[in-house]
C-alpha cells in the first residue's frame, strides 16, 4: 500500500499562474501573498525531493487509476469497470467477482460529443446535471437495441452506467478523463467489434439528436446528452475479491481538486492550503512527509524533509533566488530523480 500521506489529483498550477498568483493580490497588485498560505509556506521550508513520472502512450487510464492499480500490483493497462461498479454496489459486479463467473464489463458515460472543423470535443457531464428522469427515458429509448446483443445497462449513478455481456467483445477505449482531453486522438478506441460499436453508436446519435430530453435541455442552455462513451473494458477473471476489497479505500484516499471557479490560481493555492493541513501536521510531529499529485497522465512524488542546521543556514543565504513553490508546477519530465 502506499506511503503517501497525501494524495491529490489535477492540484498542480501552470508555472505562470503560480508565479502570478504568489506575486498579486486578488486585485492584481504586486504583493507577497505566500504569506497567505501558513501551511504552503511551512512546507515549502523543506527540503525536498522530487521524482516524476509520466504514464507510457498505450496506456488507456488517467494517472489516478494507473497509481491504484501500481498499489495493487495489477498491470496498469487493466480496465477498472467492474471495480466500480462492485465498489458502486452492483450486485451483478459482486456477484461476478465473488462467484468468478465469466463475463466481461464496460463502463458506459454519457457525454456531451461536438464535432469541430478538424477534430471532435467530448465532454463528461456531472451527475448533477443529468436528472434521474433524464437519464431513464434515454436509456428507455436504446434497451431494445442492447438487448439485441444481450446489454444490459446498470446503473450506479445519473452519469456513470455499466454494460455486462457474457459474450467476448473485443473493443477497447481510454477512460472518460483522458477521452475528453487533448489526449484523445493518441488513444483512439480499436478491436475487432469497433465497426460494430460504431455503427451503433451512430444510431443511438441519430436517436437522441431530437429526443425529447435533449431538445428540453438544448432550450435551457445545457449540454444535451447526445452520445455515450464505452471504456474501461476488463473481464471479470482479471479481478480478485481481494482486489475488490482494497480497491475503495485506495481510490477514496485520493482527493480530487475543483474543477469550478476555485480552480482560478488563488483560490486553488487556499484550497490547498487547507487540503495539506494533515500533511503540514504531519511534518511538524515527524520531521517528513511524502506526498504523491496526479495530473491526467502523470505522478509526481515529493518527500518533503525537514532541513538540517546546515541546510537552514545555506537556505537563508539562497532564499533570494529560491523559487517558491516549485514542487505545485506540472512536472516537465526532464527533471533529474532528485530535485
Amino acid at each position: 500500500m502506499t506511503t503517501s500521506n497525501t494524495i491529490i489529483s489535477h492540484a498542480t498550477l501552470p508555472a505562470d499562474a503560480l508565479r502570478y498568483a504568489l506575486t498579486h493580490d486578488h486585485t492584481g497588485q504586486p504583493a507577497d501573498m505566500l504569506s497567505q498560505y501558513p501551511v504552503l509556506k511551512a512546507l515549502d521550508d523543506a527540503q525536498m525531493q522530487r521524482s516524476a513520472m509520466i504514464s507510457p502512450d498505450q496506456c488507456p487510464n488517467n494517472a489516478a487509476t494507473v497509481f491504484a492499480l501500481n498499489e495493487l500490483n495489477l498491470p496498469i493497462d487493466t480496465g477498472n469497470a467492474l471495480l466500480d461498479a462492485a465498489s458502486s454496489g452492483i450486485p451483478e459486479a459482486i456477484a461476478d467477482i465473488q462467484n468468478k463467473t465469466p463475463a466481461r464489463w464496460f463502463s458506459l458515460s454519457p457525454v456531451y460529443w461536438r464535432a469541430e472543423r478538424d477534430h471532435v470535443t467530448l465532454i463528461g457531464l456531472p451527475e448533477s446535471s443529468i436528472r434521474e428522469d433524464e437519464m431513464r427515458a434515454l436509456i428507455e429509448s436504446i434497451a431494445p437495441w442492447l438487448a439485441e446483443w444481450q446489454w444490459h445497462i446498470h446503473i450506479a449513478r445519473t452519469n456513470a452506467w455499466f454494460i455486462r455481456t457474457e459474450t467476448e467483445f473485443d473493443y477497447h477505449a481510454p477512460d472518460l478523463v483522458l477521452a475528453q482531453s487533448d489526449q484523445l486522438e493518441s488513444f483512439l478506441p480499436h478491436g475487432a467489434d469497433l465497426k460494430r460499436w460504431q455503427t451503433l453508436l451512430t444510431e443511438i446519435q441519430m436517436l437522441w439528436f431530437e429526443h425529447p430530453v435533449n431538445l428540453a435541455r438544448t432550450a435551457t442552455k445545457q449540454h444535451p446528452i447526445n452520445s455515450l462513451w464505452l471504456h474501461s473494458s476488463v473481464h471479470s477473471r482479471q479481478i480478485s475479491t481481494q482486489t475488490l476489497e482494497q480497491w475503495p479505500s485506495l481510490t477514496q484516499h485520493i482527493i480530487t481538486a475543483p474543477t469550478d471557479g476555485s480552480r482560478e490560481p488563488h483560490a486553488h493555492l487556499a484550497w490547498l492550503n487547507q487540503q495539506l493541513s494533515p500533511a503540514a501536521l504531519h511534518y511538524q510531529q515527524h520531521g517528513h512527509v511524502w506526498m504523491t499529485f496526479l495530473g491526467s497522465t502523470w505522478q509526481q512524488n515529493l518527500m518533503l524533509n525537514k532541513p538540517t542546521f546546515t541546510e537552514r543556514l545555506k537556505k537563508n543565504i539562497q532564499s533570494k533566488n529560491k523559487k517558491p513553490l516549485i514542487w505545485l508546477e506540472q512536472p516537465a519530465f526532464d527533471l533529474p530523480i532528485n530535485s
